[in-house]
């Protein structure tokens, strides 16, 4: 049996590029390396599924083409996005102040379930466990003139160790190396690879770092709010405000997440992460009201006026630690180098970080298939006529809030109902 569409993966951009075509009227093959497939949609938002956000532009994501990613996030926006899962049966909240959208059920199971609900209602064949290992242009795979056979010329072979399907359209949606527990285990890369497409590198993003700091590895659990700045080169490059959050490893948290991937890719001979712990004060408002407390409150200690700010008690006995300062020092006392010390560390602390958690616990991966090889309107291949890429396969990663999926159900979007057309 020939299938008009087959999809290789079937994750978020996998499951909305065949719905997306099956709707459209494809008969569509969904497969998949694992019986129990999706497993980042359960995963994601700690389980609760952060389906996508309010605000979304090219200025969310890393990539070599923000043009192209302006392009395809206009092409199939968050908007519609929300109405689809309306239609399959998912309600959908937004968090209060911060646009992130989640099921009401709060279960990324359930949006799962949703999804190949629908998918099976549609028509959509999913075939799993199913590794796929090659894909292979029809006059490739049997040396023969696609004129010369009832194939035609965007024919397509589907081939893993004891399987073989035959396609006129293939949609890659394979992922890229992160959590490889679920299946994303570079396979997909190293197909696209052997098609002619370029892959521009990879790396884990949205994972959390590492330190050899053991004062602050003692704090681990405590989450506080802060401001990062990431610096190459003595010149800033990106920053990130948010939940900043100790570990027994290092450091971890939204804020952390979001740098990490500019961190691990920086090639840059000198690199700094700094972090202000106070992110919504002004140093130099605090530098005048420690000043001010020698005459307002002199008997007030530095620790008593660092736990107004909201800053929490084990926090602020590590940081006087680090600025070999006693916490019952009153504010009378405090010597000008001390307090500048302080308001270093407060505003400016430079964390000491020796690595990152790796592919292991990376929510997604940067880099990818250069998008320049792709035409934006469709998904489909430059280098390969009948070939489509989605998803994370890419090079386009996004930031934590939602932006990774709206990025899967743009691409997997685009990719379905191009593939439909181009099948019927």
């Amino acid at each position: 049996m020939i299938y008009p569409v087959c999809v290789v993966g079937a994750g978020a951009a996998g499951l909305m590029t065949a719905i997306t075509a099956a709707r459209n009227g494809a008969k569509v093959l969904l497969l998949d390396t694992r019986e129990k497939f999706g497993a980042k949609i359960i995963m994601s938002g700690g389980t609760r599924c952060n389906l996508t956000n309010r605000e979304v532009s090219e200025k969310d994501y890393a990539t070599s083409e923000p043009n192209i990613v302006r392009a395809i996030l206009r092409g199939y926006t968050s908007e519609q996005a929300l109405k689809f899962f309306s239609e399959i049966g998912v309600e959908v909240a937004e968090e209060p102040g911060i646009g992130k959208f989640f099921p009401v059920m709060d279960s990324g199971q359930f949006v799962l379930e949703k999804l190949i609900q629908e998918a099976k209602r549609l028509g959509v064949v999913i075939e799993t466990p199913r590794r796929v290992t090659g894909v292979c242009p029809w006059r490739e795979a049997t040396g023969t003139d696609p004129n010369d056979s009832a194939e035609t010329p965007g024919t397509f072979k589907v081939m893993g160790d004891h399987f073989e399907y035959i396609a006129n359209k293939v949609v890659l949606t394979t992922g890229g190396l992160s959590f490889p527990s679920t299946g994303s285990d570079g396979t997909g890369d190293t197909i696209v690879e052997s098609l002619g497409h370029r892959i521009l590198f990879r790396e884990p993003s949205l994972t959390p770092l590492t330190t050899a700091d053991e004062d602050w590895k003692k704090l681990t659990g405590i989450s506080l709010e802060t401001k990062m700045t990431f610096i190459e080169n003595g010149k800033p490059v990106k920053s990130f405000q948010g939940s900043f959050l100790f570990t027994h490893f290092g450091f971890s948290g939204p804020v952390v997440l979001n740098m990490s991937r500019f961190w691990i890719c920086s090639k840059a001979e000198k690199k700094q992460m700094l972090v202000s712990f106070l992110p919504n004060h002004d140093e130099e408002k605090i530098r005048k009201e420690i000043v001010q407390g020698h005459f307002l409150f002199p008997k007030q200690s530095i620790k008593s006026y660092l736990a107004q700010k909201k800053l929490p008690d084990r926090f602020i006995a590590t940081l006087l630690t680090k600025c070999q300062v006693i916490e019952s020092i009153q504010l009378c006392d405090l010597m000008k180098h001390e307090r500048e010390f302080i308001l270093k560390e407060l505003f400016r602390h430079e964390l000491s970080v020796t690595g990152d958690r790796g592919y292991a616990k990376a929510e997604v991966t940067a880099g990818g298939v250069d998008l320049r090889e792709i035409r934006k309107e469709t998904m489909g291949s430059r280098v390969v006529p009948g070939l489509y890429l989605a998803g994370e396969i890419l090079d386009c990663d996004g930031k934590i809030g939602g932006f990774n999926f709206q990025w899967a159900w743009s691409t997997g979007h685009l990719a379905g109902k191009a593939v439909s057309r181009q099948s019927r």
